[in-house]
């Protein structure tokens, strides 16, 4: 087969455009005077990271804007929320442990009568 062929490209000359009516004309070359739409605001800083990376500052705005925006996307909501609760809970972890914590230098509390002494 020709490439011509394939491109619709023939030797014959090419098929006139039909005529453009009045009320096309009018469409085509009206001016509006309305103001634009406002531009779109640019995306929050955390529209752009993967889940991961957010603080858990940036994933209770977005929990708080799907909340206000998109509260039928349940995939979204639950990562988020399911992200945002394990930073929390490993954050209460940490706290928890560095309270447990016994200050350096502090003595040990010597064994009960009845334990044996560590080595």
């Amino acid at each position: 087969m020709h490439a011509a062929i394939l491109l619709d490209r023939s030797n014959s000359a090419p098929a006139a455009a039909p005529p453009v009516t009045e009320t096309e004309k009018e469409r085509l070359l009206h001016v509006t005077t309305e103001p634009r739409a406002a531009p779109h605001p640019a995306p929050p800083r955390w529209a752009v990271k993967p889940v991961r990376q957010l603080t858990a500052g940036e994933l209770a705005e977005a929990l708080a804007y799907l909340e206000r925006h998109r509260p039928d996307d349940d995939v979204l909501g639950r990562a988020l929320a399911g992200e945002f609760a394990r930073r929390t809970a490993a954050a209460e972890f940490a706290r928890r442990a560095a309270d447990r914590v016994p200050p350096r230098g502090a003595a040990r509390s010597a064994p009960d009568a009845g334990e044996s002494p560590r080595a």
